[in-house]
């Protein structure tokens, strides 16, 4: 689809960069030798080392072919003619495709697929991840999306668990840990992911307790609706952090012995002892509180793919989606406590968040009222201090 002649320029430049040649001893001494041992900051992401153009790749299953073969003709031209497809794509298929998905660790995905599609900028990996979503398929690991937001599914399925099982039993003390691999541990992903909103949400699907009317889904909440929040109160909602009817978004979707919550990986839950964490620390086994104080296991976690996402705010700063006790706020690091220069400070996240927001609550108190969202549905209350938070996180300020 596309000249050969004219995307290599276009890819590459007109000339081939030089090169020097150093020679390292081994495999360990390249990759930092006993200083580097254990540390998630010398695990690289994959497909962004081509000088502002990452590469990644998504595959597309048999059956997205045979269901809308002109959907596949339209996503192809598209990147074709923006000069965002990949110079290299594999045909699959074939007799791996006849071995049973439970067989072996491969993910059940690349069993059903045809193709592994690339593409070399950020545009290009967007339409494709809206054609492709994790629901339907997912990604060739080493191939993927440096700021894929749910590795974890897209690149070993239902798996997942099963070999994180065996990774605790065989490797303890995380010996081995590279980016993306199963139990990998550091960032969820490069600061180029900070420029994604959609972090502090749920999923439409949801239902929160309304007073006067009972359950109500979360695409359905207006201002003002007394919604259930921690220790059996009621609270109006004040505002929406987030409020998006229209866009794909990725959640996680946390099974429990009572119920299940479609939430974002950084938004927070309350974990027994009264711990808000981001959704992503969360595992299999863990205890949630409830709406009834009770603690609800969690059995399984994956991911879904849901239009719309929904961020309620509350006085409280405390939510009850689907009987689970839920933070209205993000983590901005994989913990409870903010860390700087690598030390955990005593704030929370949930308490900077709160305080952050209380100018809001009072305006919203003496009747400075309405909401104004910016594209993406991320209102403009929250939107700056956002904003700020990810660049300072971005400058290394915080760590």
């Amino acid at each position: 689809l596309i000249p050969k002649a004219n995307f290599i320029p276009f890819r590459w430049g007109a000339a081939p960069p030089s090169s020097s040649t150093i020679t390292f001893s081994s495999w360990y001494d390249f990759r930092g030798g006993s200083a580097a041992y254990n540390n998630p900051d010398n695990t690289d992401p994959t497909g962004d080392s081509y000088e502002g153009i990452y590469m990644s790749a998504r595959l597309v299953p048999l059956s997205r072919l045979k269901e809308d073969p002109q959907g596949v003709f339209n996503l192809l031209y598209a990147l074709a003619i923006n000069l965002e497809l990949g110079p290299v794509n594999y045909l699959l298929g074939g007799v791996v495709s006849g071995v049973d998905e439970g067989a072996t660790a491969v993910s059940p995905a690349l069993r059903k697929a045809v193709w592994n599609l690339f593409t070399n900028n950020k545009a290009g990996t967007d339409k494709v991840y809206d054609f492709l979503p994790n629901n339907i398929t997912g990604a060739c690991f080493n191939h993927h999306s440096p700021i894929e937001p749910n590795w974890r599914t897209a690149l070993w399925g239902k798996h997942y668990d099963r070999l994180l099982e065996l990774k605790s039993t065989f490797d303890p003390a995380q010996v081995f840990n590279c980016w993306h691999c199963v139990g990998y541990k550091g960032e969820e992903n490069p600061p180029l992911s900070s420029s994604i909103p959609g972090g502090f949400c749920f999923s439409g699907e949801n239902t929160v307790e309304v007073q006067e009317k009972g359950p109500v889904k979360m695409a359905d909440l207006a201002l003002g609706d007394i919604v259930q929040v921690a220790n059996g109160n009621y609270e109006p909602i004040y505002s929406f952090g987030h409020k998006d009817s229209k866009g794909q978004t990725t959640f996680l979707q946390i099974r429990t012995s009572v119920k299940t919550l479609e939430i974002s990986p950084d938004h927070m839950v309350i974990t027994k002892g009264g711990s808000c964490v981001p959704a992503s620390i969360i595992k299999k086994g863990d205890l949630l509180l409830t709406a009834t104080k009770d603690l609800a296991e969690v059995t399984s976690i994956t991911t879904v793919v849901r239009r719309g996402a929904f961020a309620p705010f509350t006085s409280s700063g405390t939510i009850i989606v689907n009987g689970i006790l839920a933070s209205n706020y993000i983590a901005y690091q994989r913990s409870e406590y903010l860390s700087i220069g690598g030390a955990k400070t005593p704030f929370t996240f949930q308490w900077i968040a709160h305080t952050f927001n209380s100018i809001h609550r009072l305006a919203n108190m003496i009747g400075i009222s309405g909401e104004t969202y910016v594209e993406g549905g991320i209102s403009r209350w929250v939107d700056l201090p956002h904003r700020i938070m990810l660049k300072t996180l971005d400058q290394n300020i915080i760590v």
